[in-house]
């Protein structure tokens, strides 16, 4: 389902009704979630987490759309430097998928790290890490943001094996790696 937001009148439609059922409410959170999609990528950030919010609102009509808006919605507060908020919505967009994608953790793992809380962002890029094995650039960042992690825990070992691990998979990490 994708709508121009040229074209709201399917959204203003399902306004317009008074008692919406079940399938009519699940379509204007795909709606507004679409609307939200459409505004991040124009980089209007502020409208496109206004209809994430929204979307997040109407209830529980589509997990998987709930648990996308609150994805979009944390990349929004991370853009915005809210990384408490961020963290939030990353994690209630983990819950509510029984099969989380990789990057989830990664972008957890970035709105802990932003906070200077390093354990558990050190978890979540090893729970990136354990899950992508096809996207070696980022992966190696994973690798480098978890040896970040564990320097600032003062495990300088178990943080040079991380650079170690972001030089192998891809060289363009190296020099960062051997800086640190």
């Amino acid at each position: 389902m994708f709508f121009n937001l040229k074209d709201c009148s399917p959204l203003n439609s399902v306004k317009k009704v008074n008692n919406p059922s079940k399938e009519l409410l699940k379509a204007k959170q795909i709606i507004l979630y679409n609307l939200g999609t459409q505004e991040f990528e124009k980089k209007e950030y502020s409208k496109a987490k206004n209809y994430f919010t929204q979307s997040i609102n109407v209830g529980d009509y589509s997990t998987d759309i709930k648990a996308k808006a609150y994805l979009w919605r944390g990349e929004v507060n991370y853009i915005f430097k809210n990384y408490s908020q961020a963290e939030s919505d990353f994690k209630k967009h983990i819950s509510l998928l029984k099969q989380p994608e990789a990057n989830s953790f990664y972008s957890l793992g970035y709105a802990f790290f932003m906070q200077n809380i390093y354990s558990e962002a050190e978890k979540q890029f090893t729970k990136y890490i354990a899950k992508n094995t096809k996207d070696k650039a980022v992966r190696a960042d994973a690798y480098n943001r978890k040896g970040d992690c564990l320097y600032m825990m003062k495990s300088y070992t178990n943080a040079i094996k991380a650079y170690s691990e972001a030089e192998k998979l891809y060289n363009l990490s190296a020099d960062y790696s051997l800086y640190m």
